[in-house]
């Protein structure tokens, strides 16, 4: 600083910054179980910045923790905030079986004499996720 006489003083500040830029992560995400289901999530975390994040989702509603429940095949964008207002924005992408899940009779032979348990049926699977169970009501 100069005054109107030509005095000059100096002053050294030093301006702080944290010492990581903040980066939004994706930690994990479990896909779709069903094709057409909404039974995907997502969850995310951050580091760097300076620590108190918190989290907005691009779901619909909202959804402001660092898992997100509930999604259904597609892309979803995660907004991470840090306690001074930075923001750092990640995706991750939900997908789910390609084809629906299809029970199909294959076979079946009728009782023979009325009371008899000699019936019989064949079933089998396409679609969905390879390792089928199936269950008969009788």
């Amino acid at each position: 600083v100069t005054d109107s006489k030509g005095c000059t003083d100096d002053e050294t500040v030093t301006i702080g910054e944290p010492s990581n830029v903040l980066t939004a992560l994706i930690d994990s995400k479990t896909d779709v179980s069903c094709k057409g289901d909404a039974t995907g999530s997502a969850t995310a975390s951050a580091t760097g910045g300076t620590a108190g994040y918190t989290y907005s989702w691009n779901t619909v509603p909202v959804q402001t923790g660092a898992t997100a429940t509930d999604l259904k095949t597609g892309t979803y964008t995660v907004t991470v905030t840090d306690s001074k207002g930075c923001t750092d924005d990640e995706t991750v992408t939900i997908g789910e079986p390609s084809n629906v899940l299809t029970a199909l009779i294959d076979s079946k032979t009728d009782v023979s004499c009325k009371g008899d348990a000699t019936g019989s049926a064949t079933a089998s699977a396409t679609g969905g996720t390879a390792g089928y169970t199936y269950s008969w009501n009788t």
